[in-house]
């Protein structure tokens, strides 16, 4: 498999009316021959009160379909896995 970056899109998204919420840059690379996907959204944010940073990497889907998408996913995930 392979990926090229094609380009970093300013993105936000908020879930459960701002209780959650992210801003920042999603780098967006095309990848090629994968089973399923065409696209990867990626991202890091700082973690609270530290200089270490939390990594993601999400796979454009039929549901995460664009940026905002893709950090969406992740903030209803960690949601749904502290409930």
């Amino acid at each position: 498999m392979s990926s090229s970056q094609k380009a970093g899109i300013r993105a936000s998204a908020q879930w459960a009316s701002l209780i959650f919420g992210w801003e920042g840059v999603v780098e967006v690379f095309e990848i090629q021959e994968h089973a399923t996907a065409t696209r990867c959204y990626a991202w890091s944010h700082r973690l609270d009160k530290s200089k270490k940073r939390r990594f993601f990497a999400v796979l454009h889907q039929e549901s995460v379909d664009s940026p905002e998408a893709a950090v969406r996913a992740t903030i209803v995930s960690k949601v749904r896995k502290t409930r």
